[in-house]
């Protein structure tokens, strides 16, 4: 059997595994007759809509964002500027190279930050591996320990997925919205919707079928 792909140094589910999940999200989105997505919907805005903008704890953990041609983009750069009005002792950019530009997410915020406020060199470490939000968190508790507790920054609407994440793999963590309006915009909360889906059904799923592979992934 072929090595499952790695992202970031860290095995992925093989494409059977991934297949097996997918059906049985969908399996349930149609059972429920959509009610588990309606759920989901509901958790992405509720967590979005209640988060506040100050940091609970003095780890603060800011997870990148794709690029544009090698620079942070609107939602990325309220998440650093965000990052930046906080009282903490440390801030974590997290995100590696995710486009053609081969600059890492971490890098470009970090690069971003120091044109906006250079003192907040000496508080701030970057994680330049990961490629995807899970990994963002999987590789934060790597830095810095799993009983870690910390603050996440992003955008509203991506604050339920970091929450459930982050909390799967024993992170102790709250959330900081980057925004300082309670709203969202629809496309990125619906995204967003079914990424929470997929990965809530696809873990409740991995520990309930005892899947080795698939549990090995969210250990």
């Amino acid at each position: 059997m072929a090595e499952p792909a790695r992202q970031g140094g860290v095995a992925q589910p093989s494409a059977s595994a991934q297949a097996e999940v997918f059906a049985v999200v969908l399996a349930v989105l149609l059972l429920s007759a959509g009610l588990s997505l309606l759920l989901s919907l509901i958790r992405v805005c509720w967590v979005g809509l209640r988060s506040g903008q100050r940091a609970e704890h003095p780890c603060l953990l800011v997870p990148g964002k794709r690029l544009e041609q090698g620079r942070p983009d609107a939602d990325y750069r309220a998440r650093l500027q965000a990052a930046a009005d906080q009282d903490v002792s440390r801030i974590v950019i997290l995100g590696g190279v995710t486009d053609a530009s081969g600059i890492s997410e971490a890098a470009a915020g970090l690069a971003w930050l120091r044109q906006q406020a250079s003192a907040l060199d000496d508080r701030v470490m970057l994680e330049e591996a990961s490629t995807t939000t899970f990994e963002n968190f999987r590789n934060a508790r790597a830095l810095l320990g799993r009983d870690s507790a910390c603050s996440i920054l992003s955008n509203r609407y991506h604050l339920a997925r970091c929450l459930a994440q982050a909390r799967a793999l024993g992170l102790r963590v709250s959330a900081v919205a980057a925004e300082p309006w309670p709203g969202m915009p629809l496309l990125p909360a619906l995204r967003e919707t079914w990424y929470l889906h997929l990965f809530s059904i696809g873990s409740g799923w991995a520990r309930l079928r005892r899947h080795s592979e698939l549990l090995a992934f969210l250990d």
